[in-house]
């Protein structure tokens, strides 16, 4: 099932899913039917000047969900990892257009969260120009006890009107298209799952952060309602 759906994603360093780290094939797996994701120190020093390692999936290329009008929903249940400071998982969509340039086909931010400070943060990014990024969202805290329990990540939208970030089945923020506002595109997108280390939101590790540190997803599930014709 992981192949079907999923292509390890094995980046070079500096880079939107594995920032100040480098990208693995085999800090990615599949263990007890959970997706695994591990983030590390590299154990001989550095790898190509990177001192830690990392990973990623994403469905480019096999699915992408959501256009023509459809009310979409995708949910991620995932173990966030815990490790301290420089520790960034996120799951997010892309549109899965050609001839777009970022953030013009805009960009849905599932969860991300920085630093491990139990804060889940859901952003919607657009522009009608490439690289002037204009960004809207919210935060809200997990219950304590988020680094040794399942959430429920999720957002729903219809690329047209709306976009709702949700945890564990409760909305909390909602972004509407509006004129001089969001711009929404109807188009698909496809899922990205990873864990960056460093990068520039979070601090860099630090000695007290904890590695390895282990992202784990249990599913990722995906409903569409078509409209009628």
């Amino acid at each position: 099932m992981l192949y079907s759906v999923w292509t390890k994603d094995v980046k070079k360093g500096n880079d939107s899913l594995v920032r100040n780290s480098w990208g693995l094939a085999e800090n990615v797996w599949v263990e007890n039917s959970e997706l695994v994701i591990r983030s590390d120190r590299y154990a001989n020093g550095t790898i190509e000047g990177y001192a830690y390692t990392s990973g990623a999936v994403t469905s480019q290329g096999k699915k992408s969900f959501g256009g023509k009008g459809n009310v979409t929903r995708v949910c991620v249940c995932a173990q966030l990892p815990s490790g301290g400071d420089g520790i960034w998982p996120a799951h997010w969509l892309m549109p899965d257009v050609s001839g777009v340039c970022w953030p013009t086909g805009g960009e849905i931010d599932i969860m991300e969260m920085v630093n491990s400070d139990g804060t889940c943060h859901g952003t919607y990014h657009w522009s009608d120009h490439c690289s002037e990024d204009h960004d809207h969202g919210d935060f809200t805290q997990m219950t304590s006890d988020w680094s040794e329990t399942y959430h429920e990540f999720a957002v729903e939208y219809d690329g047209e009107s709306y976009v709702s970030f949700v945890l564990d089945g409760k909305i909390y923020e909602t972004v509407n298209a509006s004129s001089g506002g969001p711009t929404m595109y109807d188009h698909p997108y496809y899922v990205l799952l990873n864990t960056a280390v460093g990068g520039p939101w979070p601090h860099p590790p630090t000695t007290k952060t904890k590695f390895p540190a282990y992202h784990r997803i249990d599913y990722v599930r995906v409903s569409q309602v078509v409209p009628s014709q």
